[in-house]
């Protein structure tokens, strides 16, 4: 699973490079911006294609080590979901998933966009959870689409309203409708809270840091997809706390 996670985060790497740019793809393991190869078959190699020269000698380009952000997250995580789950079919959905939300998390960070060809491969597990761990409920998860992806469009009009500027991108809200379809109203709803929290906290540690202003756009697809992350972890176990704490079923 180590090795899977290296692979998939050096694939979605050379996938948030290349994604947002509208001309030519440059190979994997080669320069985004030039197409030079960097390191020859090393950069081809997780984790050791980012060691020593970070630039370009090409055009100049600096690398950085988002790469091995991406990889060693990408394992973290793929890591996380099997020992939750276990060997059966909704991990590999659940995986499939976590490959989705990285991509879609840097990318809005870095662009401010969530990607619709990200969210059309995230029917893919959608189709595949519902047809093999939930086929007898595929109801509540049309219902929560609608009510998730409802919800945070009625938040962006109503906040435009109030604060007289856009609050919400529209792919926030095809993001929320996602989410909802994946995870049922229910345990969607409390991960779009998590998601809240999420950008709460963030938020207001960086503008007590001076990183951010009140009123600033900041991007929420990450808080969603950290919220989702959450849910599928503990969005159930939550959901039964609350209904045998407060409602006494």
């Amino acid at each position: 699973m180590i090795f899977a996670g290296l692979a998939v985060g050096f694939f979605l790497d050379w996938l948030v490079s290349q994604m947002p740019r509208e001309e030519k793809w440059n190979p994997p393991g080669n320069c985004p911006e030039c197409g030079a190869g960097r390191n020859g078959i090393r950069g081809w190699l997780p984790i050791l294609r980012h060691l020593g020269a970070e630039k370009c000698t090409q055009c100049g380009h600096v690398f950085g080590r988002q790469g091995i952000l991406m990889e060693l997250t990408t394992t973290v995580l793929f890591l996380v979901v099997v020992q939750a789950f276990g060997l059966e079919w909704k991990t590999l959905w659940y995986l499939l998933i976590v490959a989705a939300l990285i991509p879609i998390s840097a990318i809005d960070v870095r662009y401010q966009v969530i990607p619709d060809s990200l969210l059309v491969f995230g029917l893919l597990p959608m189709a595949g959870l519902w047809f093999t761990t939930y086929s007898g409920e595929i109801g509540e998860f049309l219902i929560g689409g609608v009510v998730l992806g409802g919800g945070l469009w009625m938040i962006s009009i109503i906040g435009k309203k109030i604060y007289k500027q856009e609050v919400m991108g529209f792919g926030d809200v095809k993001f929320a409708g996602w989410m909802g379809l994946i995870l049922g109203w229910q345990v969607g709803l409390i991960s779009m809270l998590l998601g809240f929290v999420l950008a709460t906290v963030v938020f207001l540690t960086m503008m007590a840091f001076g990183k951010v202003r009140f009123r600033q756009e900041v991007p929420f697809g990450q808080f969603l997809a950290g919220g989702m992350f959450l849910g599928m972890l503990f969005g159930e176990m939550l959901l039964n706390w609350y209904l045998t704490t407060f409602v006494f079923i």
